[in-house]
């Protein structure tokens, strides 16, 4: 049984792999041809398209992979039927669940490459090219830190702690420098709003500092001329997807506890959490196909057949996902929904294999 496993293993590794990077390719390929829409504005080149579609890659890795795992295990399971192989092993006594579970473990072991790709590569990878992109479209810098967002804008420093929804800000500070490079005023503002193109300041306190000391003036809302723009704060505004699971976690209990909508977030946690799960649906689902309707089709059937039900089940976990969204649906259930709905039919498609 052991060499059988190992067999098995390989053979579904080796052909998921290939999916996989064939896949990969091809997503970072669309996202390429859909940048070269924004090359041309600001210093935006080809080159930097290039450059942030590469950058994507790891997400799309996470993103793809049960699909991949799919469409590999119907080819390389496929490939094994057609030669009869997989009759032998029922033949030698080998049950359809140990099968099920090499099957599963080899998917297992690449779903935890994948997934520690997804929680530690794709997140700072997919904020340095949300990042690079907005500063070269707008031939301006934001960076940011732990103490929120930087800007220069002339002789002021600006912080800003967040990035809300709709072209709004809150928390901001701004330091500004005389000719000397010394502090000579900061502006305090409770939120900033963007409108017919210019930005106010709503809840404004500014303290002027010289040799002589400081005086403070309070005003309820003051206009801000500030070049920056809110595409570029929209750039580098916290992406749902791009963050890791643990940042998902702590970021969710914030904004609960500051009374905000977290529903965005707890979509996102509970795709993470349910990726294995679909994973091992989709390795599942893979194995009845191969005994007896797979045997006599070829790859190109077998490969559309993987695309379609793959396809299938994307479409209808973002559906779901959505409904979770705009109906504020009970976010594990609806979520989990297709994946267990499609795990009870693998499971009824087992048994008639059987």
């Amino acid at each position: 049984m052991r060499i059988l496993h190992r067999y098995l293993f390989r053979a579904v590794m080796f052909s998921t792999l290939f999916v996989l990077a064939a896949l990969l390719v091809l997503m970072v390929f669309m996202a390429f041809t859909e940048e070269l829409g924004d090359t041309g504005v600001g210093q935006y080149q080809a080159r930097h398209a290039f450059l942030y579609s590469l950058l994507q890659a790891p997400g799309f890795l996470f993103e793809i992979f049960p699909v991949s795992a799919l469409i590999g295990s119907l080819l390389g399971l496929g490939a094994m039927a057609s030669h009869s192989e997989l009759v032998a092993m029922r033949a030698a006594g080998v049950s359809i669940a140990r099968i099920v579970w090499s099957v599963v473990r080899a998917g297992l072991w690449m779903l935890l490459a994948v997934a520690l790709i997804g929680e530690y590569v794709a997140p700072p990878a997919d904020r340095y090219a949300r990042q690079m992109k907005a500063e070269k479209m707008n031939n301006q810098v934001l960076l940011q830190s732990n103490f929120g967002f930087w800007a220069k804008d002339g002789d002021d420093f600006i912080n800003i702690r967040r990035i809300l929804p709709g072209n709004r800000l809150g928390d901001i500070m701004i330091y500004r420098l005389d000719g000397r490079h010394r502090l000579k005023n900061v502006t305090l503002a409770e939120r900033a709003l963007y409108d017919d193109k210019k930005w106010h300041l709503v809840g404004v306190q500014s303290i002027d500092l010289s040799e002589r000391g400081f005086s403070i003036t309070r005003r309820p809302i003051v206009d801000w001329e500030l070049l920056l723009k809110p595409s570029l704060l929209r750039a580098v505004v916290i992406d749902p997807v791009a963050l890791p699971a643990t940042s998902l976690y702590r970021y969710i209990g914030y904004l609960k506890a500051s009374d905000q909508d977290a529903k965005p977030f707890e979509v996102a946690l509970w795709n993470r959490i349910v990726t294995p799960l679909v994973t091992v649906v989709m390795l599942v689902l893979a194995v009845p196909f191969v005994f007896g309707n797979l045997r006599a089709t070829g790859i190109g059937q077998r490969l559309f057949l993987g695309i379609v039900i793959g396809l299938g089940f994307y479409t209808l976990n973002r559906a779901f996902s959505f409904m979770a969204l705009v109906y504020n649906l009970n976010t594990p259930l609806t979520v989990t929904f297709p994946s267990l709905l499609v795990l009870a039919w693998a499971l009824v498609m087992l048994r008639r294999a059987r």
